[in-house]
């Protein structure tokens, strides 16, 4: 009886040390996520030179930039949390927000409200964040921008964007109207506290803007125009 007992504290100070080696694992991975997947901090529009990473579709037959087109440089005004804030899991209790509209983007089945631009919930760790500046699509030759984490995190509502391809579908739902947008530019940028949107000043743009996955230092951003609009 006394060896059967013996054995049996060993195996409960086992578990207890697997348990705290675990407990350790998982705390590391939620710090990595919320270090990895911070993305912006603030955002205001001026018009700014063209850097190399833009992608040709951009340029006129003489590899120049049209007369149409703006080259925006937005640095992000949302402010990121500290690093003790941003989680990688969902909060324990559901949280209600007064949605004024929905980003639909049919390709990855990704369907998320939008809050209103001067909300103190438009913010990248609790929804798809309106950057400020922004204008709404109902607005002929408005630009709006959107920006939302990329990767593991239970926030991360832009982690498959990177299945896109040009012409696919984007869909903005906002007073009661459908503005339907295709995809007609993705290009890379590096993170530098800024982020270069190219977008043809006469078209209602939308833009979507994320970290790349695996990267550390680079932004993708996604430029559609839009198709046609339909009152629902």
């Amino acid at each position: 009886m006394l060896k059967k007992e013996k054995i049996s504290n060993k195996q409960v100070i086992l578990i207890a040390v697997l348990c705290i080696i675990l407990g350790i694992s998982l705390l590391g991975h939620d710090y990595f996520l919320a270090k990895k997947d911070k993305v912006y901090e603030k955002m205001s529009f001026e018009l700014s030179s063209m850097p190399e990473e833009i992608n040709d579709n951009t340029l006129n037959d003489d590899g120049e930039l049209s007369d149409d087109d703006e080259v925006i440089n937005n640095i992000l005004e949302n402010e990121s949390p500290s690093d003790s804030t941003q989680t990688s899991k969902p909060p324990s209790t559901t949280i209600t927000y007064n949605y004024i509209g929905y980003l639909e983007i049919p390709r990855i089945k990704l369907k998320k409200g939008f809050v209103d631009i001067n909300s103190k919930d438009n913010d990248v760790n609790k929804n798809v964040a309106i950057m400020k500046d922004s204008v709404y699509p109902d607005i002929d030759g408005s630009l709006m921008v959107m920006a939302s984490h990329n990767g593991t995190c239970w926030n991360c509502y832009f982690k498959n964007l990177e299945k896109l391809s040009n012409n696919d579908i984007i869909n903005i739902y906002y007073n009661n109207v459908r503005y339907t947008y295709k995809l007609v530019n993705i290009y890379e940028v590096k993170k530098t506290g800024q982020v270069s949107i190219y977008r043809n000043s006469r078209k209602t743009t939308l833009a979507l803007v994320t970290c790349k996955w695996g990267t550390k230092d680079t932004q993708v951003v996604y430029i559609a125009e839009l198709d046609n609009k339909q009152n629902l």
